[in-house]
């Protein structure tokens, strides 16, 4: 087996970082890869979890610069912020604020704007819209994990129509 280029390996170990993976799981890969001691392995990953600290705050810096850009042009067309949108439908769904609808009397008929409250729709449908912006319907993720925390992979169709098998033949 050729040796192979620190910087190779600490690159390997910084994607899998970037991936989330943990020590363990990297240390095996890399052993299984390029026959990596524990001890060598350690020092690489030093070196990759700095590069990766470096790589992370630049991200996080370009991240801000644009978060800054799209405030400021938001600022500069005027539009709600989503704090702003919030207290405005708060606002209605509390009957706070006075709601202008056009409603022609009859068909045919000219169009007159009558200023009523929210009725139980408007507010049903504001807190409706409360609930998406804060996330209330958003599923709870849970990762399938072993007991070692290690990532469970499904099982294949072969797997299940092997086990399948087994179980009638015991049956």
């Amino acid at each position: 087996m050729a040796k192979p280029n620190k910087q190779v390996i600490i690159d390997f170990i910084v994607a899998c970082l970037e991936k989330g993976e943990q020590r363990g799981k990297i240390l095996v890969k890399a052993g299984k890869k390029w026959g990596t001691s524990k001890s060598a392995f350690d020092r690489l990953l030093k070196i990759a979890k700095e590069q990766h600290t470096v790589k992370q705050d630049a991200i996080k810096k370009k991240l801000q610069e644009i978060d800054e850009a799209a405030a400021i042009e938001a600022r500069k067309l005027d539009v709600m912020t989503s704090y702003e949108r919030m207290q405005m439908l708060t606002k209605i769904a509390r009957g706070q604020i006075i709601i202008t609808r056009t409603i022609p009397e009859n068909e045919g008929d000219p169009v007159f704007e009558n200023i009523i409250k929210p009725d139980s729709i408007d507010i049903k449908a504001a807190i409706a819209e409360l609930n998406k912006m804060d996330g209330s319907y958003t599923p709870i993720k849970v990762a399938n994990t072993d007991k070692n925390g290690e990532d469970v992979q499904p099982l294949s169709d072969t797997q299940v129509d092997k086990i399948l098998s087994v179980i009638e033949k015991l049956s």
